[in-house]
């Protein structure tokens, strides 16, 4: 159905190597603090390109310092769905083994719609800032732009 598909995340880009990140799916929602210490834009292209090559697990996280959320991205029970679970680690940096997190967003969708919502909301950043006014907000850390153009490619091959 389409309400199991809508997804939407907004990645706003400060100063200093701070961002805020919102993923959105029904009546869910959950808000993000970002830094510098990962490059959250580059690891949410490469999870969403692993997806749609089928991957069964793939994860990324947003460091806050000290706190963190990781994203888990598994397989849903049919082809083209996933099940995304994204858990905060209240005081996680570095990240410990073990820690479990507690869960404060969790959605259903297809493979398809994340990566187009990873897609969406790259695009917006980038139309915004450019790519030198990026790099300087994101403490001289480029714009994935080689990567995006990449996973745009794999979302306009045709729906198996």
């Amino acid at each position: 159905s389409q309400v199991l598909n809508r997804m939407r995340i907004v990645y706003t880009v400060g100063e200093w190597g701070w961002a805020k990140a919102v993923v959105e799916h029904g009546d869910q929602r959950r808000k993000m603090r970002v830094s510098y210490l990962t490059n959250a834009p580059l690891d949410m292209i490469e999870a969403a390109i692993a997806v749609l090559g089928g991957a069964k697990l793939t994860e990324f996280s947003f460091e806050e310092e000290p706190s963190t959320h990781e994203w888990r991205i598994e397989a849903g029970e049919t082809a083209g769905d996933i099940l995304i679970r994204v858990h905060w680690f209240e005081d996680d940096f570095p990240k410990q083994d073990g820690k479990t997190g507690t869960e404060v967003f969790r959605c259903q969708t297809t493979r398809r719609a994340f990566a187009e919502a990873v897609r969406g909301c790259l695009r917006v950043v980038l139309q915004k800032h450019g790519m030198k006014d990026y790099k300087r907000r994101w403490l001289h850390e480029r714009f994935p732009i080689k990567e995006l153009k990449e996973l745009e490619r794999l979302l306009a091959l045709p729906i198996e």
